[in-house]
């Protein structure tokens, strides 16, 4: 699924784990979870703030961002950007 302007809510099924926190950005969002301390994406990636590879259409399914899995992430934070803190 590709990342549409809509505003059709939806349940998401894709994150595995219990969920932690979440940070809202301009235009796309970051979910952080709870016990293996993984980063979902999910939004715009106009600007590449998502983090999964440059400037792209984005994603409105929640996508681990699996740079981040070597270490156990404890804090999220969005913007214009996104932030991760270990």
């Amino acid at each position: 699924m590709s990342y549409t302007d809509e505003a059709t809510p939806y349940y998401v099924q894709k994150i595995p784990d219990k969920v932690l926190e979440v940070a809202c950005g301009e235009d796309h969002t970051l979910v952080l979870t709870k016990q293996e301390g993984e980063v979902y994406v999910m939004g715009s990636n106009q600007r590449g703030q998502l983090g999964i590879g440059g400037p792209s259409r984005g994603t409105n399914v929640p996508v681990l961002l699996a740079e981040l899995t070597f270490t156990k992430i404890l804090s999220v934070r969005a913007g214009s950007f996104s932030a991760a803190m270990s």
